[in-house]
């Protein structure tokens, strides 16, 4: 019996009695569920392995204020005064891997420190301080993406300030 194996031992090719055995070895539970298929094609001496990798996009965003208020269906967070601070969460849920969760103002990325929560949900919590009457209607963006293939999974939440009079 040959055989040839990578390093760590994930992926074994062997010959069992004139035929080809592909073995994937020591393969936790998510490192499985990354391939959907694999090909395997062989001419006299060279056999080719194409693993085809799963990627799920991520499926929902939720946008919390910090009360832990869904704002997203409203569209706009606040009103907030001159001088105080907006802490807003932005929760990405499924995806496989597990996504990236960014937050963005006028297509400039101006956070992207994520935490995972679970397996499948990861936060990132943007605070803006000192706000100012400059940032009325402030259009803050919400991205999470776990590949390059796909455009990201994004939602959208306008600042609103109160008026002085």
């Amino acid at each position: 019996m040959d055989t040839d194996s990578t390093p760590g031992n994930a992926i074994r090719l062997q010959t069992q009695r004139k035929r080809l055995v592909l073995s994937l070895l020591e393969c936790g539970l998510s490192r499985r569920e990354r391939f959907s298929a694999f090909t395997f094609s062989c001419s006299l001496r060279v056999c080719r392995i194409h693993l085809f990798f799963k990627t799920v996009p991520p499926r929902k965003l939720t946008i919390l204020d910090e009360n832990g208020t869904n704002v997203q269906q409203k569209r706009v967070i606040g009103p907030y005064i001159e001088g105080s601070t907006a802490q807003i969460t932005c929760v990405a849920s499924g995806g496989r891997p597990t996504p990236r969760v960014t937050w963005w103002r006028d297509g400039i990325e101006i956070d992207n420190s994520d935490e995972a929560l679970s397996e499948r949900r990861v936060k990132n919590v943007l605070r803006l301080e000192n706000l100012e009457r400059r940032h009325l209607n402030t259009v803050l963006t919400c991205k999470a993406s776990n590949n390059d293939m796909v455009s990201p999974l994004s939602a959208n939440i306008t600042l609103d300030m109160y008026r002085e009079y």
